[in-house]
């Protein structure tokens, strides 16, 4: 056999329809030893690298190709696959009934380089015969090596997803997973869909938001990476595999994503992200539910949910086995000490990633932490200060000690004549859910509040006068939330509550809220209620009273009381 070096990309590119025979007669599903991935990869990050790319032949036939590349570290040189760590799993390019002697062909090579080398050689399969060979080879010889394991899940299809999703999960968490998606269905209309041009930047938009709760790798969504991920999905139509972007919609909004890669059979599963503001409704779990049923109709054999500890990945798959990093040096000092603390660390993380306890932890407690020091927590409470002044800070030291009441004003809904003013000074505007960073603006409420309240079919309002917005608030059926007051309301089918009515122009707004009050009274009564609530705090009695002129009769009065942490509340009824 002879070995030859290929340090060119361009050179590779000469032998890709060897390098694809090869993969094909192996019947390849790696999307990451595609030679299409390798040179894509190449183009993006190769000027960090040394390409090395060993090609075996035996005489004029080529048997394969070793896809390495070499990084200079201090005092020592690393040999690894190429393309970590973007690639997840790689192997060599060569038929199994070469294997073995062409590995043990190639190892004796590698530990003869002259130079100072560490060989890191990441993402082979453990039922491999790659892996075996490899093992059986530094065994045998005595050569120092260790093994950092990553659990890989991965589901077997067989076409049938119904009795896929029944035998994974109980009847009770299949029952909550439709109940979470019947709601998310009423704020507007979800689709599952590929991802279009228009909709990439959502999708990429949305990880940077989930990572910013997070603690752990979010290069995918982060300068050259984030572009070579994009132009993967753009421009994978005439390659070996095909780079997918999956997404949920709600209103053509991507609040949920999707990235993987098909090849010859097998779905990679790349990359998840959901927008937080919609958590309630668990758009993640929904994707990926989709994106199975997807795969089960379309004679995708093999469902791969990638390395790593995530519980949820045993939830939806029946296989694993230990996708591994095998670690070994040649026979020189810097390159043994290098080992031996990286052996250490591995073991150390290794041992700390086997414990959901500590993954959580580091992943979300810390990640939850490092969240409250983003730019966008600061941009968040910056707003809620800029909007509520003096009474924001009121609020946090409230349990220390304050004096809180509120009024419950009740009107028996009737059918009224048209009004005489057909043009008021004023309108109303129903604010939905495509208008939530507008809502989030204007009341200083976290986005994920507001999402929740317009899922129980909450609706907010706001009133404008001159183009100018002199008030908002909150109308709710069902089971209202009194904040001021600590108190959860529970109403009638027919009736509806009007609450959380801040008054950004209280003057302004006197001298309309008869008019306006009276126009209120229509509006849900056309919506069918017979009955309507409105609750205000103790700096609007005016308005009560005014109110009380409008046919509307005291019905409740609350008080809440805060003494160093000690909640004392009283409610009287009229």
């Amino acid at each position: 056999m002879k070995i030859e070096i290929i340090r060119d990309i361009e050179i590779v590119k000469k032998y890709e329809d060897k390098w694809l025979e090869i993969l094909q007669v192996q019947a390849n599903g790696i999307t990451f030893i595609e030679l299409d991935w390798i040179i894509s990869w190449w183009d993006y990050f190769g000027e960090q690298y040394e390409l090395f790319i060993i090609m075996l032949k035996e005489d004029v036939k080529i048997l394969g190709f070793f896809p390495f590349m070499i990084t200079k570290k201090g005092g020592y040189k690393e040999l690894s696959f190429i393309g970590k760590p973007e690639a997840s799993y790689m192997d060599f390019i060569i038929e199994d009934k070469y294997k073995e002697k062409a590995i043990s062909y190639i190892m004796d090579f590698l530990l003869k380089v002259k130079g100072k080398y560490l060989f890191n050689l990441h993402g082979i399969f453990e039922d491999s015969l790659s892996y075996k060979v490899i093992v059986q080879y530094l065994q045998q010889r005595n050569i120092p090596f260790f093994i950092h394991e990553l659990p890989f899940y991965y589901q077997e299809i067989n076409g049938d997803f119904e009795n896929y999703l029944n035998k994974h999960f109980s009847s009770k968490t299949r029952q909550t997973m439709r109940r979470k998606e019947n709601r998310l269905n009423k704020l507007g209309e979800v689709k599952f869909e590929k991802s279009s041009p228009k909709n990439l930047e959502q999708a990429f938009r949305i990880h940077d938001k989930r990572w910013q709760r997070k603690v752990g790798n979010s290069k995918f969504s982060e300068g050259r990476s984030e572009q070579f991920f994009k132009d993967l999905h753009l421009n994978t139509e005439d390659s070996s595999f095909k780079s997918t972007i999956d997404v949920i919609t709600l209103n053509s909004k991507v609040i949920a994503f999707i990235y993987g890669f098909t090849c010859r059979g097998r779905y990679t599963f790349y990359r998840i992200a959901h927008d937080d503001d919609f958590y309630l409704f668990s758009p993640g779990e929904l994707v990926l539910r989709e994106k199975i049923k997807q795969c089960t109709e379309n004679d995708i054999k093999i469902f791969d949910f990638g390395a790593g500890y995530e519980p949820y990945k045993a939830d939806w798959s029946d296989n694993w086995i230990n996708v591994d990093t095998i670690f070994f040096y040649n026979n020189t000092l810097i390159p043994y000490l290098i080992f031996r603390k990286m052996k250490a660390i591995k073991e150390i993380k290794a041992i700390l990633k086997k414990n959901n306890r500590v993954l959580n932890f580091k992943k979300y407690t810390l990640g939850r932490i490092k969240y409250k020091f983003s730019k966008d927590y600061r941009q968040q409470y910056l707003r809620k200060w800029q909007r509520k002044g003096i009474a924001y800070l009121v609020h946090i030291i409230n349990p220390l000690y304050s004096q809180e009441e509120c009024f419950i004003l009740h009107n028996r809904l009737k059918k009224r004549g048209k009004r005489q003013n057909l043009k008021p000074p004023y309108y109303i505007e129903n604010l939905t859910i495509n208008d939530l960073e507008l809502i989030s603006n204007i009341s200083g409420e976290w986005a994920s509040s507001i999402v929740r309240r317009l899922s129980m079919e909450h609706k907010f309002f706001i009133v404008k006068k001159e183009d100018i917005i002199i008030c908002h608030f909150w109308s709710g059926v069902n089971t209202i939330n009194i904040e001021q007051v600590k108190q959860r309301r529970k109403i009638k089918k027919n009736e509806a509550m009007i609450y959380d009515i801040d008054l950004i122009k209280p003057d302004e707004v006197l001298e309309i809220w008869d008019d306006l009050i009276e126009e209120l009274k229509i509006h849900f009564y056309n919506a069918d209620f017979q009955d309507l609530y409105i609750v205000f705090n103790r700096k609007q009695k005016e308005l009560s009273q005014r109110s009380k002129g409008k046919g509307f009769k005291m019905k409740e009065k609350i008080s809440i009381k805060w003494r160093l942490g000690k909640c004392i509340k009283k409610t009287e009824e009229y």
